[in-house]
């Protein structure tokens, strides 16, 4: 999931989901 690009995880994965993956990214 990490490898991906952060835009499309924001776009595609709800918003508990998202920040799991781009943390830094949503915080």
């Amino acid at each position: 999931m990490a490898e991906l690009p952060k835009t499309m995880m924001d776009g595609t994965l709800p918003k508990n989901r998202t920040k799991q993956c781009n943390g830094p990214r949503h915080l």
